[in-house]
């Protein structure tokens, strides 16, 4: 991990929007999006969900009620309420979660917050309750008919 990787994190994470922040580090998109890629790989987590309205996790769930608190002075009382705040959306929480998770690690190693805090440690995720959703008849037929138009283009048979 090198400075650039930090300078890039905290552009994205204060803009929340790729395009302003390769306006604020006057680079360009591509540079800066293979800069957080090798970030997020390095780490080994997804730092920020990328969508055509920007940087929507980290908008919609974080910010609204840890984006005034600075990280010295953040609490896991703190980090349960944005998890208790949105326990009618489980799913979308649970993966909005993995960034403040990962980002407080990080703070940790950093020195930003003392060591051993490990905010996020007995902070419950939320069961997810899965749908079952079964295949019509009508969708079996467009499936097999799909998979036999692949198969004789595949084998080269005429019919």
């Amino acid at each position: 991990m090198e400075m650039r990787h930090l300078r890039c994190f905290l552009a994205v994470a204060e803009e929340l929007h790729f395009a302003r922040s390769t306006e604020k580090l006057h680079i360009e998109q591509s540079s800066l999006s293979r800069t957080i890629k090798e970030l997020e790989e390095d780490l080994g987590e997804q730092l920020f969900v990328r969508t055509s309205r920007g940087t929507r996790h980290i908008d919609r769930y974080i910010i609204p009620i840890l984006g005034r608190i600075k990280v010295p002075d953040l609490t896991r009382a703190d980090v349960s309420e944005m998890m208790h705040a949105y326990s009618h959306i489980p799913s979308a929480i649970n993966r909005a979660f993995a960034c403040p998770r990962k980002m407080l690690n990080m703070a940790e190693v950093w020195g930003y917050c003392s060591d051993g805090s490990k905010l996020c440690r007995h902070v419950p995720v939320y069961p997810e309750n899965g749908k079952t959703r079964f295949i019509t008849d009508e969708e079996l037929v467009r499936i097999y008919e799909y998979l036999i138009v692949r198969m004789r283009k595949a084998w080269n048979i005429r019919y």
